[in-house]
């Protein structure tokens, strides 16, 4: 088709989708009502909401829901020194449990609200940098494995999934993804360094995809077997993998005493005790797949479209393996179980926004009218998620 090879086309329909999505939530987001309850019960604060006191709607402050309060804390004041000892059942504290945020990109909106004076504003010019870099980068990458139409089409569902809401919002998802399509990119072409570097900031991004590390750690020691990388280069290679997360583990252990205190942060975003045990808490998501029907359409750690997604996207693996590059592959099932393995089901939905290669599969098997359907489902999906999301309904 000529309309892909005209990238100002869909550069240009990216972003009227996108002020679509703004006007949506601007307009109608009284249709949804404010959940004073999970504001006030099941969420943490650092900047208020002004409609708690029956104040006016701000789009801005609207996108920095739950975890993105955490983001704001240390973007604006940083880390706690010698900080209380965490407790999940203390919902009135900031203190301890900022260390289960990992510090990268809390660290460039601090950069950027240095120079905004708004942390909030900082946070959100972020969010809009990440969609538009994401975007092109999606379409780059992708083309030069698939063909245009595939990248294309891969990144308008990825971009207007239903719960790619939180590439909008101040969430670490959209410095994830820029990482992780890179890291990939770079891997595929068998450049293990920039591989590494890229991968190593992806460490102190997220934890959630530490399976990522393994996968890597594995590929370059088949390499270095096969002679075809150095034993200097390797080590070089592994080192730079390692420093950041040293650097943080370092960083906790000035200010806490304890060089894995964010470890020990874990129950906040997990299944209580069970977080405790390496990898108990896969056994405890088993469990859920099987009570499916007894749960809740959509809840904090039990929802039915979290354990469906989780089977959907299993799905999507299984039925990929031999469509999309062995490479692109390992990195979506290392993103689709790391999750399962050390948290429960909790921000399952938001975890696998960000796996691009199920994306990429799906462009490749949907074709004409049921592409089209797909993707209008997709986004009159993302329209409505919003206006619950900015009223502090959990979204994933």
């Amino acid at each position: 088709m000529n309309l892909f090879r005209k990238p100002h086309i869909y550069f240009y329909t990216f972003i009227i989708l996108n002020i679509i999505f703004f006007i949506n939530i601007i307009f109608f987001h009284s249709t949804v009502s404010f959940n004073r309850y999970n504001y006030e019960v099941n969420a943490h604060h650092y900047i208020k909401d002004p409609r708690i006191d029956g104040g006016s709607f701000n789009l801005i402050n609207s996108l920095g829901q739950f975890d993105a309060q955490w983001y704001l804390k240390i973007a604006d004041s940083g880390y706690p020194v010698n900080p209380k000892t965490a407790s999940m059942y203390d919902d009135g504290s900031m203190d301890g449990f900022t260390y289960a945020f990992f510090p990268l990109y809390p660290a460039i909106v601090g950069i950027f609200n240095y120079f905004v004076g708004n942390v909030e504003l900082a946070a959100f010019l972020l969010s809009i940098i990440f969609l538009l870099l994401n975007f092109v980068s999606f379409i780059y990458v992708g083309k030069k494995h698939f063909k245009i139409e595939v990248s294309v089409k891969a990144a308008f569902l990825m971009f207007f999934f239903p719960f790619s809401v939180f590439l909008r919002s101040f969430f670490a998802e959209g410095l994830m993804l820029f990482l992780i399509i890179w890291f990939s990119y770079f891997l595929y072409k068998k450049d293990y360094l920039n591989s590494a570097l890229l991968l190593s900031l992806i460490s102190i991004t997220k934890g959630t995809a530490f399976l990522l590390i393994i996968i890597f750690i594995y590929i370059i020691f088949s390499d270095f077997r096969k002679g075809k990388i150095l034993l200097s280069r390797m080590v070089l290679i592994v080192v730079l993998l390692f420093t950041p997360l040293a650097f943080w583990a370092l960083y906790n252990y000035v200010n806490t005493g304890n060089p894995a205190y964010f470890l020990s942060t874990r129950p906040y975003s997990g299944i209580s005790t069970l977080t405790i045990i390496p990898f108990m808490s896969v056994f405890h998501n088993i469990a859920l797949i099987f009570r499916f029907p007894l749960l809740p359409l959509h809840s904090f750690h039990t929802s039915k479209l979290d354990v469906l997604t989780v089977l959907i996207f299993l799905l999507f693996l299984i039925k990929s393996r031999k469509v999309i590059p062995k490479t692109f592959w390992l990195i979506a099932f290392s993103l689709w179980l790391s999750p399962l393995l050390v948290k429960d089901m909790m921000c399952y939905s938001r975890f696998q926004s960000v796996n691009f290669p199920i994306f990429i599969y799906l462009a490749q098997i949907l074709k004409g009218k049921n592409y089209m359907i797909v993707f209008i489902l997709f986004f009159i999906s993302l329209l409505v998620t919003s206006l619950y999301f900015v009223n502090w309904w959990w979204v994933g």
